[in-house]
């Protein structure tokens, strides 16, 4: 692999506590054959085990093509979008996206996602199969998707069936300029993929490749593995809410369904945590956004009506 000052790609990678992993994703990095330039940029957010000291490593032998940066104190518990620091430090036309803990198994992935976004200029963002591999249980590894495809709209990125997304964000590769002026929402959001794909899908299509060339670790350490909180389905429904807001409810008949499942589970779930005036606003929000007997909350109240009516009789 080959760096210079201008580099056409910016592999960026988020570790945080990631030494039993970084190594191999550093490797799936540095493996990959490309014929242009490339820069890989870490941001090691302020871990407390020895994860820094592997990227130090790895940017002693490196050091035109590995730029980490290295943070003093975690900025995520701080609130702040860890991606976004990549993203203002990265110099490539495309970046290419990569969590510490997962890792490319195909030396050639990003000369195939390049190079097809290089020839269909009408793409703005490309992706690949990925294999789920859960280390703390029992469990087969298994592709992400079974029958993808070859191009998705943004209409795919907002209502993605049964999947939180289509793709995985360790496959990503996308226009840098995309992400120079990101909305607050992206900032606002625990996760990275939903805000991101949701965003960068409203500028061109999304291209498929259907070929595993990714690992993802799901651990007990992991995002999608941390127990959910009422902060954290609070946040997914403001999330949810502002895309909404931000496509001027345009496709909100793709996306009341997925905010009313969101209203139904911090109505339900956390409603003697919350103060009565808070459950009361988010119940008359929950009606307005899908006053239709598709929604959870109503059918909850109907069932509790016909439950009474037939107690009465």
């Amino acid at each position: 692999m080959i760096c210079y000052e201008y580099p056409l790609v910016s592999i960026c990678c988020v570790a945080f506590n990631h030494e039993k992993y970084i190594e191999e994703a550093i490797q799936g990095f540095l493996n990959q054959k490309v014929d242009f330039l490339c820069e890989i940029l870490i941001h090691d957010d302020a871990s407390t085990d020895h994860t820094a000291n592997i990227i130090r490593k790895y940017q002693n032998e490196y050091p035109e093509i590995i730029k980490p940066i290295y943070q003093q104190e975690n900025q995520y518990s701080q609130g702040r979008k860890v991606s976004s620091i990549l993203f203002h430090e990265a110099k490539g036309k495309y970046i290419a996206w990569c969590e510490g803990d997962d890792y490319w198994t195909n030396p050639n992935k990003l000369q195939k996602q390049v190079d097809f976004l290089e020839k269909n200029p009408n793409y703005d963002l490309c992706l690949h199969n990925i294999l789920w591999v859960w280390e703390d249980e029992n469990r087969q590894p298994e592709g992400r998707e079974k029958n993808p495809k070859d191009t998705y709209t943004l209409e795919a990125h907002l209502n993605p069936d049964e999947r939180a997304t289509v793709g995985h964000t360790s496959t990503a590769v996308f226009k840098r300029y995309l992400v120079k002026n990101l909305p607050k929402w992206f900032y606002d959001s625990v996760y990275e993929d939903v805000p991101l794909f949701a965003y960068i899908g409203g500028f061109g299509l999304t291209k498929y490749i259907n070929e595993v060339m990714a690992v993802h670790r799901i651990h007990k350490d992991s995002l999608s593995s941390r127990e959910k909180s009422l902060d954290f389905y609070i946040n997914k429904l403001r999330m949810y809410t502002a895309i909404d807001h931000h496509y001027k409810k345009k496709y909100h008949h793709l996306l009341k369904n997925k905010i009313s499942d969101y209203y139904e589970k911090v109505i339900f779930r956390y409603r003697d945590d919350l103060p009565k005036t808070q459950l009361i606003s988010l119940f008359i929000k929950a009606i307005l956004n899908n006053p239709s007997l598709s929604n959870p909350i109503i059918q909850a109240v109907n069932q509790k009506i016909a439950s009474k009516l037939s107690f009465t009789k």
